[in-house]
């Protein structure tokens, strides 16, 4: 591997780079998309640009699922080892717990959201931003974290 190989793989596995960058540039993404995508009368960045903490957390719940849903193909393979199978069956074991938690994570987002989230009838206050928005990243570092380890 070249130095700059080298070292690319070791920001890109570090924590700093899974639990700080990967969660930021996720909300950096989603927020752009969807400044992006506003009709063009309405062009200057608002605080609703930034309001993407459910549209994470459930992508976030669609990672787990279909990490989970490979894994439990994985436990059902005969090529495992009887140790790597156990540490596997295990890990699964616990995939309802964490998508129980997913699922109070999106109810209490919605519903926080929906009772003190909003300024007026159009436009969300701060809270209404920042609560889903610290819960979607609380959501994608618990599915990356589910992902990688």
């Amino acid at each position: 591997m070249t130095g700059l190989g080298e070292a690319l793989a070791t920001v890109v596995t570090s924590d700093v780079f899974r639990d700080v960058f990967l969660p930021s540039f996720t909300i950096a993404v989603a927020a752009s998309v969807k400044w992006a995508s506003r009709n063009d009368r309405y062009r200057t960045f608002a605080i609703e640009d930034i309001a993407v903490g459910l549209e994470v957390s459930l992508a976030a719940l669609l990672t787990f699922v279909g990490y989970s849903v490979n894994l439990a193909r994985r436990v059902g393979t005969l090529s495992n080892s009887p140790g790597e199978s156990a540490l596997l069956r295990e890990k699964l074991t616990t995939a309802p717990w964490i998508l129980l938690a997913f699922f109070f994570l999106l109810t209490l987002g919605s519903v926080g959201l929906r009772k003190w989230g909003w300024k007026s009838r159009h436009e969300v206050n701060a809270f209404g931003a920042f609560f889903p928005l610290t819960l979607g990243i609380a959501s994608e570092v618990l599915a990356v974290l589910w992902v990688i380890e």
